[in-house]
């Protein structure tokens, strides 16, 4: 199992402090990050993949500086999964899957019976091996979400980084997709993701990082997320609720004028 670690992250822009101190360690399990826009979110997510280099600090990826690591060795540790999109081609499901094995081999080398293997096994465990001679641009997008995980699967990757995965799609695609993590979780994958949803992060999360104005203000287990803790990230009145089974939900305090009738 990969392990990636933040140690004393700090990022500025153009001197603006956006995080200052960052300790985090990330293994398997799923992680998710909470924190209103502007708390630097996404900005720790591109540090942590090595999109951006951090003013001060280092990011740790198997006990190794990130930075001096090739392209190719990080994919085959660590994935990023981006947000629904839409590709410019119509790839079929297959060859969006399939350009995970390009870490693996040379730009021009062909791919392999062990490449189609490998990307057929990763659509399996996820439920969309039927659609692997579909067009990428016909699918639902929670089906496309899909394909871009098994992609990052086909490459190997033991940790996945996501930011608001759930973005754009229908709330039945939230809720699988979230199913989706928690099984490949179960398995052995890690999962870190950024959310603006409490309740996603109840209903998956084994540990949450609750980020406000570029520090951590909480880290934990699911049970970090309290009226108090949302509160102070958010600035707004939420209750929460245990329902049957064991499952904890948000509900925002409103003050609404009563519908005249």
């Amino acid at each position: 199992m990969a392990t990636l670690a933040a140690r004393k992250l700090c990022f500025s822009y153009q001197h603006k402090p956006v995080l200052a101190e960052v300790e985090l360690e990330f293994q398997g399990g799923v992680t998710a990050l909470l924190g209103p826009n502007g708390s630097g979110k996404t900005t720790l997510l591109k540090l942590l993949l090595g999109l951006l280099k951090p003013s001060k600090g280092e990011v740790l990826l198997d006990g190794r500086e990130l930075s001096g690591m090739g392209h190719r060795e990080v994919a085959q540790r660590m994935a990023y999964v981006p947000q629904i999109h839409r590709e410019a081609f119509a790839y079929k499901v297959e060859d969006v899957v399939l350009m995970g094995r390009m870490p693996h081999a040379s730009f021009f080398s062909p791919y392999s019976r062990r490449d189609l293997a490998e990307a057929h096994e990763a659509m399996d465990r996820l439920g969309i091996l039927h659609l692997a001679q579909r067009p990428y641009t016909q699918v639902s997008g929670g089906e496309r979400q899909l394909a871009l995980i098994a992609r990052a699967m086909t490459q190997g990757a033991q940790l996945f980084i996501m930011d608001e995965p759930t973005n754009g799609l229908d709330y039945g695609n939230q809720i699988r997709l979230l199913e989706r993590l928690q099984t490949l979780a179960q398995d052995g994958f890690g999962f870190i993701f950024s959310t603006h949803h409490p309740d996603h992060a109840l209903s998956v999360a084994d540990r949450v990082v609750m980020i406000n104005q570029g520090r951590v203000l909480r880290d934990g287990s699911a049970d970090a997320i309290s009226p108090q803790s949302l509160e102070e990230i958010y600035g707004v009145d939420v209750r929460l609720f245990d329902v049957q089974g064991g499952v904890r939900v948000c509900v925002p305090a409103l003050r609404l004028k009563p519908i005249a009738c």
